[in-house]
Parts: structure tokens; sequence; C-alpha cells
């Protein structure tokens, strides 16, 4: 039978993922009045009394979003058994995150059978664990917990779509502008020889006509892009007014008889060429402008004598039914067009490949890059396949940060770091890599399963993660970002609780000369788990690492970050300044002695008085599980999750 770990609470408890925004390298975090640019991972704590957590609010830049595939449901444990829901996106903020529900289990319950029960109020003075930034360790968690947020294949399809047609329009744009004046000719030519007349109501008219283009050139060039109602409002404006002033220079040129009602047909035929569309989508687009015409006629037919002279003649009504033939038609074809254009496209979206790569679904974004899962067709198995966004990888910072992230992670060898098997840029400049595909939880996601860690398990996992730094330690690197999300705690070959040292994306390389890549006066990391010396500004050694993981431990073992405030100008002061309450006296329990003074060690302020770097952090950890005897004790016992997901390196 498992053994239950940590120090948890008799009854069950309501365990509910705080959203977060993760730290963005490229967004300023600024807060009045205090000369301190940071860019924060944040976190709106829950309040007291049940209130529910507001929404995070999201950074310009955006941030990572991991999104599961999974229904939603809560997730009833047995008695035994800590059941886990599939891991909520590590996101920028996590506007996409799903909600997770965990049940923690009973301590002393046997192990019956026993049906699904209703998850359990949560227990009054069970403390909440921060994600990022600190909660007070008098807040508690009263609410109830939200829907789990799921983004299907078809959604994800239709924002790729959309985005795709939004940098079309864009390109198109200019085109549409000079198409729209170069037929001032056409004008020219009726006004002259066809239907003799002055040529200013057409010049008058013509402009009017490409306000509404350039109007919508200038919004589409612009941030943030247009929603999907917004461009399908501007695409409306540009087509129907387009097809209006048409109608209205027929009104100069002939009445029913004017060659420009034909040329609304052209209109139509350039809106169905640009954007293809459902057809029941595309009935509505194309149809509008199609009966500007009949519309602008009728309403001009009481005002006109030279109209109600036309319709009583044979040949006028004939000539006007056969151009309204001319575009129905067109309107019908061009929608069946469009429709087969939309399917192919559709198609393309869900077949589409990057080298040897063939994208399945996207399960992370953020400011710079997405994270997809992807089938390797040569090694011919799953793995994660970061890509930095198009727009990003014409930016030299980003393309130089991207490649540091890829040489940092593949430079290392330590099987406690995620494993890069492949990196490369396409032939129209989309740069990637690809990496393992995890199964698990990260380490906020297990503390809020089953509470605080036994001092063993905490041992074992800080041991693996000290392990990995260690290496890249020797090797000149820094992570600079450790936190509890960065601490990813698999199954891998039959091994439960295999710690995995996530996101490399803001390394740096202690012994090199490059160019800075993080501007002065920012603040690297998360503000939960900054070291002192990089949140005064300075600059990150080993010792930070060490902070960081001192940091990690803390949360493992308490379900708190060491310090609590109310902004992450307030908390960075507080690394700098104030000193952590005992992990002992913060979980409420006794630890062993060794263990708490490691701890304490970490969080020291000065650099010198911590432990030189990861490895020597990880041999006084063998010290504390030596020296802790059954105490911390550690066997193949393990806590194995029972819903697992897919999940990997947070995106840069």
């Amino acid at each position: 039978m498992p053994r239950k770990r940590g120090g948890g609470p008799d009854e069950p408890r309501l365990m509910m993922r705080q959203k977060t925004a993760r730290y963005r390298q490229d967004l300023d975090w600024t807060e009045a009045s205090v000369p301190i640019a940071v860019a924060p991972t944040l976190v709106v704590p829950a309040t007291e009394g049940g209130a529910e957590p507001p929404a995070v609010e999201a950074p310009a830049a955006g941030a990572d979003a991991p999104v599961l595939d999974a229904p939603e449901q809560p997730v009833a444990a047995p008695a035994t058994d800590a059941t886990v829901a599939a891991p909520a996106a590590v996101a920028a903020p996590e506007a996409d995150a799903p909600e997770q529900v965990v049940a923690a289990p009973e301590p002393d319950a046997p192990e019956p059978d026993a049906p699904e029960q209703p998850v359990a109020a949560p227990e009054p003075d069970a403390p909440e664990p921060q994600r990022g930034a600190v909660v007070s360790p008098a807040t508690r968690i009263g609410s109830t917990p939200k829907p789990h947020q799921v983004v299907d294949r078809d959604r994800e399809l239709e924002r790729q779509e959309h985005l795709a047609t939004v940098g079309r329009m864009r390109r198109l744009m200019p085109l549409a502008t000079a198409l729209w004046l170069g037929f001032s000719f056409v004008d020219v030519v009726l006004a002259t020889w066809v239907v003799p007349g002055p040529l200013g109501p057409y010049f008058v008219l013509r402009l009017i006509g490409v306000l509404p283009i350039v109007g919508s050139w200038w919004r589409l060039a612009r941030e943030p892009t247009p929603s999907p109602r917004l461009l399908a409002a501007l695409d409306l404006l540009m087509t129907t007014s387009s097809a209006t002033v048409l109608a209205l220079m027929c009104l100069l040129s002939g009445g029913l008889t004017s060659p420009y009602v034909t040329y609304i047909a052209m209109v139509i035929a350039g809106r169905a060429a640009s954007t293809p569309d459902h057809w029941r989508t595309g009935i509505v687009r194309l149809g509008v402008p199609a009966l500007a015409s009949p519309i602008v006629l009728a309403l001009a037919l009481p005002f006109s004598p030279v109209l109600a002279q036309q319709l009583t003649d044979p040949g006028a009504r004939g000539t006007y039914f056969f151009y309204l033939m001319l575009i129905g038609g067109a309107w019908a074809l061009l929608v069946i067009a469009s429709h087969n254009a939309w399917t192919l496209r559709r198609q393309v979206f869900q077949s589409r490949s990057i080298g040897r790569y063939r994208l399945e679904r996207r399960i992370g974004e953020g400011g710079m890059g997405e994270v997809w899962v992807a089938w390797d067709e040569q090694l011919r198995r799953d793995v994660a396949l970061k890509i930095l966004r198009p727009e990003a990888g014409t930016q030299a910072a980003a393309v130089a940060r991207f490649e540091r992230e890829i040489m940092a992670t593949a430079a290392l060898s330590h099987p406690n770091t995620v494993r890069i098997f492949d990196h490369g840029v396409t032939d129209d400049g989309l740069w990637y890599y690809a990496m393992e595909l995890l199964t698990g939880v990260d380490l906020y996601e297990l503390v809020a399963a089953e509470g605080p860690l036994s001092a063993g398990r905490a041992i074992h996992v800080a041991r693996q993660a000290a392990g990995a730094l260690a290496e890249a330690h020797r090797r000149g690197l820094v992570h600079r970002d450790l936190k509890p999300e960065n601490v990813f705690v698999a199954e891998q070959g039959g091994e439960q609780d295999f710690v995995k040292v996530l996101d490399f994306g803001i390394v740096r390389m202690t012994q090199s000369d490059e160019v800075r890549l993080t501007g002065t006066g920012w603040v690297a990391g998360t503000p939960a788990y900054v070291s002192p010396e990089v949140a005064a500004g300075g600059d990150a050694g080993p010792p930070a690492d060490v902070y960081g993981l001192g940091g990690v431990l803390y949360f493992a073992l308490t379900s708190t970050a060491p310090f609590d405030a109310e902004s992450s100008v307030a908390l960075l002061r507080m690394h700098i300044s104030a000193e952590p309450e005992l992990p002992s006296v913060r979980r409420g329990q006794p630890l062993p002695p060794l263990l708490e003074a490691t701890i304490m060690r970490c969080l020291a302020k000065r650099p010198e008085d911590r432990f030189a770097d990861a490895g020597e952090l990880a041999r006084a950890l063998d010290e504390c599980a030596a020296a802790g005897g059954a105490d911390v004790a550690f066997d193949d016992e393990m806590w194995v999750p029972r819903l697992t997901s897919v999940r990997l390196p947070p995106t840069a």
C-alpha cells in the first residue's frame, strides 16, 4: 500500500491551482514611484472568506500556456490513493489554463473499493500553496473550482487560420488600395466616351471609397491583433463600402444600364480569393456586397426621374436583370470556390509538418513561441516541439535568446535535465527544437495534490534537482529561474518521482563575453524565489541558484514560499532584508535539524554564506538523508500519478 506523504490534515482537502503569469524576460513590470523594473511571475492570491480569486490580467506579450486536450472533470479519489488531475498549463498569464481539482487522501482510511464520492469541502486551516508569487499563510482555500477549460483541435485550427488571415490581409491591403485608386482611369474612360459627364463626382466617390480600405489597413497594421469579430467587421466594411460606391457611380453613368454594376462582381471575386470561408460564412460576407446595387437603386428611385423612366423601358430592365444574374451567379460560384479553398486550407493545417515533425496539437503558448506535441517521423515517437513565432524570428534578440536556450540545455547530459533531441530552422525561417515529452506533474501540482511533502521525499526531489544544477554550474551556466513549476516530478522508465529541471530559457553563461540579453534594470527570475543579490540588481551566479533551490525545498516542506508580500517590489525588498520563518514553524511540525539548517543556509542573504554551488548543496542533502535515519527513509513505495498528462518545459 502506498504510504501517505506529508503532513496534511486529517480530513480530505480541496486544492485549487491558482492562475499565474509566468516570467517573461521581454515584459517590463513597473510600479509607481519605485525605480525597479522586474519581469515577474504573478499570482492573484485567494481571498479569505471563500471568495474566488480574481483572474490575472494578461501582460502585453503574453506567455506560455500549455493547454490540455483532456475533458474537464473533478477527480474524486479513493481513501488511499491521491488522484491528480491532468496538470494545468503554465501560462503568461494563464488565460486558457485549466483549473484542476484534487482530492487528497484520508490518512487512516482502509482501502475498500468504494464508489466515487464528491470532493470534500476545504479544510478551514489548510494552507494554499503559492504559484510564483506567494500567498499569506493565513490565506485559505474556500472557493468553488472553475470548470476545466479545454481547447480542442478545431479551436486551435481556427486560431491558426485567423492569424494566417490577419497576416494575409495585412500584406494585401497595399494592393487593394492601389487597385481601387488605379481604376480611376475607368472613370475617365466612362465619363469621356461612354456616358459623357463631369469627372469630379467620380473622383469624390473614388476617394470616399478608399477611406474604409485605408482605415482597415491602419487597424490591421497595429497591435493587438484584431479579434475574429473585429476582423469580420473590417472585412464587411471594406467590401460593402466598395460595392456601395460602385452602385452610386451607376447613378452617374446610365442607371440600370451602367457597366459599373459588373465591377461589383470583381469586388466579390477579390474578397473570395483573398479570404476563403466556410460556405455558411461566405453566404453572408459575399452576399452583403452583392445586394448593394439593388438596394442603392431602390433607395434612389424616388429621387431619380431617369431611373423611373428606365423602369418602363423593357431594354433597360432586361439589361439590369442580366447584370443581376451575373452578380448572383458570381456570388454562388464564389461561395462554393471559397468553401473548397477553406477546406483545403483546413486540411493543410491539420497535416502540416516542420521538417521531419508532424504537428499534432498545441499544448503551450507564450509571447515568443509555442510548444506542440509532434510526431517524429524518423524516431517514430512523440516529442515536444518548441517553435519560435515567425514574428519573433525576425528579432535578433529573440533569436539569440532562443539559440542560447537550445545551446544551454543541449550542453547538459545529466539525467535530471530535460533532453533536447534536435533543433534547426526551416527554409522560411521558422526556428524550432525537439525535446522529450514528460509524463507527470510539476512540484507545485504535487504539493497541491498531497500537501507538504515528507522530509525524505523532499530531500529526494531536491537532491535530483541539485544534481542537474551541479552539472550546469560546472559548465558555467546559471539557471536563474528556479521555482516549483520548473521542477517536474515524472514517472520515467518505471521509476517514480524522477525529477526533471525545466526551462533554461533565461540561463546565464557566467564565463561568456556574449552580449547581455537582459536589459539594464531588469530582474531576471520569479520574484518569490529570486536571490537577494539579483533582487538588488546584481548578477546571478551559482549561489543564486542555490537560493532558488532552497526556496523550492522550503515550498515542498511547507506549501508556501519563504516570503509573502502584496507586490512584487515589496517581495524583492523582503528577499534583500527580511529573514524567513523557520520551515518547521511554518509547517507546524518538527523537521530534522540538519535539513532545516541546510535550507536556512541556502536562504542566507550573502552569497558567500550559502553553499558555493549546487554540487556542494547536493552533498549536504546526501548528509541530511544519511543523518535522518528512518525519519527520512526513502524506498520504492512512492506516490504514483493515477492520472498523468503530457507536460514539457514552458515556452520562452
